[in-house]
This record gives C-alpha cells, sequence and structure tokens, in this order.
C-alpha cells in the first residue's frame, strides 16, 4: 500500500477517535514502527529545549499527556524502553 494512504487512513482514524493502540494493531508493528521513532525523536529533542527555556502551564500539560503515550506504547516498540519521568521544569506537579 502506498505510505501516504497509511498516513492518511491513520490520521483519520485517529480524528474519529481511535487510541494509538488499535492503530498500531491494525497497522501492524513493522507499518507503525517509522512512527514511534519519528515521535521519540521529536520528544527527546523537545525535553532537552524544555530543560532551558521557560515552559508554560499549557505546554507543560501536553507535554505530560505525550509522555504518557509514549510510556504506553514504549514497551511495544522497544523491549528496552525505559519509563520517561515527568519534567520538574516543564510538567505540571513534578517533583525536582
Amino acid at each position: 500500500m502506498y505510505e501516504g494512504t497509511k498516513h492518511s487512513t491513520a490520521t483519520r482514524l485517529k480524528a474519529l477517535g481511535a487510541d494509538d493502540r488499535v492503530l498500531a494493531a491494525l497497522a501492524g508493528h513493522r507499518d507503525t514502527v517509522w512512527i514511534y521513532e519519528v515521535l521519540t525523536s521529536y520528544a527527546r529533542s523537545a525535553r532537552s529545549e524544555a530543560r532551558t527555556v521557560f515552559i508554560t502551564k499549557d505546554v507543560g500539560e501536553r507535554a505530560a499527556a505525550v509522555r504518557r503515550v509514549l510510556n504506553q506504547l514504549g514497551p511495544y516498540y522497544d523491549p528496552d524502553f525505559q519509563t520517561l519521568a515527568p519534567l520538574p521544569s516543564s510538567e505540571p506537579g513534578a517533583t525536582r
């Protein structure tokens, strides 16, 4: 199947409320692993930058939501996955 079609279908399913685990199961590990790798790459960059800048509450809440999703998906894609801890500098309620 054409790669753009896969992404388009996943985007439509997500808009309809499909859970990431459902999308992964539907598309299969091999077909979705690249999405996970891109997402974790962006998350690593964002976590690194968050340590050096002021983060507003809404951005911190979104960062916490992304971290929770990565912590759920991580073990499926990476057997050596280590749970991501909250960043005290950016996530509400995180301890220093």
